[in-house]
């Protein structure tokens, strides 16, 4: 698969109906779910210089080693999962191994 040419995500008219699917997916409660929610979303996204961020980012080698991030928190912690979380279950929660941590399922 070729490079993404720069600047397409920007002109993509899905951008904000992609948004909206990730709002809608990640809170249990959709009357919650409004054209402003979703504009606040969105805004951060379409700022000058966001997507080629992004794009960089997740396009580079040296990508963000979350598993090794986590893995150096030397602090207690106190991780929130959503007991209505829809992408991961919060009886998967602790497989994330974040050291001493405690896991609390609750409300997001």
């Amino acid at each position: 698969m070729g490079a993404i040419p720069p600047g397409l995500i920007e002109r993509l008219p899905l951008r904000r109906a992609s948004i909206a699917l990730g709002v809608r997916q990640v809170f249990h409660d959709h009357s919650v779910l409004t054209r402003g929610r979703v504009d606040e979303q969105l805004a951060p996204q379409l700022r000058p210089g966001v997507s080629a961020a992004i794009h960089s980012l997740l396009g580079s080698r040296d990508a963000l080693d979350v598993p090794a991030m986590v893995a150096s928190i030397r602090t207690p912690t106190l991780v929130l999962w959503g007991r209505h979380d829809r992408w991961i279950d919060v009886a998967q929660s602790e497989r994330f191994g974040v050291p001493h941590a405690e896991y609390a399922g609750g409300v997001h």
